[in-house]
């Protein structure tokens, strides 16, 4: 907890966590015993966030005043790995657990997606590490985006 910025500190507790390394309780404890920059983060744990990318995300987006909700339910077919505003999918990939045979599936989750009014991007570790701020700006425009469309058609 402190040799890590705020961000990678909560992504790696939330990772012990999901993968059952360490208790609740005890991330708690580290919390409670982390740098001051790092527990100002304990509100915005949840130990269902599948990758410390996914973490990584969540919390740069909260921060900029969004509201995020990680595993979001695709009806028939699953989660999303977060879901920005309830009206834009993202899915932060990696070869490791979006190989060959998750292809299918999750092409089948975005479409099914789609279908309900849920634009979906699909976010790459480069997206999140190397050009932030174009992926951000993405990310908003296809919020804004969504949100007109649905105000266009009354939902």
């Amino acid at each position: 907890m402190h040799c890590l910025d705020s961000e990678n500190a909560v992504a790696a507790l939330e990772s012990a966590g999901h993968e059952g390394l360490l208790s609740h309780a005890a991330i708690r404890k580290f919390f409670r015993d982390a740098p001051r920059r790092v527990q100002r983060e304990t509100d915005e744990l949840h130990f269902s966030s599948g990758s410390g990318n996914e973490t990584v995300v969540r919390l740069r987006l909260h921060h900029v005043g969004f509201s995020v909700e990680p595993q979001g339910h695709v009806p028939g077919l699953g989660h999303q790995d977060l879901v920005v505003e309830d009206c834009v999918g993202l899915e932060i990939d990696g070869r490791r657990w979006h190989g060959e045979d998750r292809f299918a599936l999750d092409r089948d989750r975005d479409i099914q997606s789609e279908s309900l009014g849920r634009h979906v991007l699909r976010l790459r570790a480069a997206h999140i590490f190397e050009t932030w701020p174009h992926t951000l700006a993405a990310i908003e425009r296809a919020v804004s985006d969504a949100k007109a469309l649905r105000r266009m058609r009354g939902r």
